[in-house]
């Protein structure tokens, strides 16, 4: 290192021909451009015999600069990366959870064809016991079969469900629908 004299101008500086990226990655960047600026503008200001400090501490400051910016592209390339992977990761984590997905409805579908040929439909472990549990749903066949009366208009059709699901349960028939019984698997 060596010492620049001291001007009023330019100030002192202890200054290495080659930079330090620790250096220039502690100082903001805004820092180093408003540094060069003022170094530019007193170049016409300066003395003479200074004219070659002021420009090797220009230089220096361009260099700076030019660095901080490579860092900054650096960083920002690194969150580039950051973030690709992170999608990449969701996306094989979506991929798993729709393959343990479709394992763990083909193991309930094996269990429920299982638990409908036992007599108790009740399949007992030491901690676990599966059986069987229904559910109900109404599905509506034909929608221009099911009288006005089961109806609500609106701007679209809208079937009241369950009404009709109670109608349905009650023995009362309402033509173009139907319940349709699902089977669950049911841990306890």
């Amino acid at each position: 290192m060596r010492r620049v004299p001291e001007n009023p101008q330019i100030g002192n500086l202890e200054r290495d021909n080659t930079l330090n990226t620790v250096a220039v990655a502690s100082e903001p960047l805004w820092e180093i451009e408003e540094e060069l600026e003022m170094l530019l503008d007193s170049l016409d200001t300066c003395e003479e015999q200074h004219r070659e400090e002021l420009s090797l501490r220009i230089e220096t400051y361009v260099g700076k600069l030019a660095s901080k910016v490579d860092s900054i592209a650096g960083v920002l390339k690194s969150l580039e990366a950051v973030q690709e992977n992170a999608k990449n990761e969701i996306d094989r984590l979506r991929a798993r959870e729709k393959a343990a997905e479709r394992a763990m409805n083909r193991l309930e579908g094996y269990l429920l064809e299982v638990l409908r040929k036992r007599p108790d439909q009740k399949l007992k472990g030491k901690f676990t016991t599966f059986g069987i549990r229904t559910s109900e749903a109404l599905v509506i066949v034909d929608q221009s079969l099911v009288p006005a009366e089961w109806k609500r208009v609106t701007t679209t059709v809208d079937i009241l469900k369950p009404p009709i699901k109670a109608a349905l349960k009650q023995g009362i028939e309402v033509p173009g629908t139907a319940i349709l019984v699902h089977e669950h698997l049911k841990k306890s």
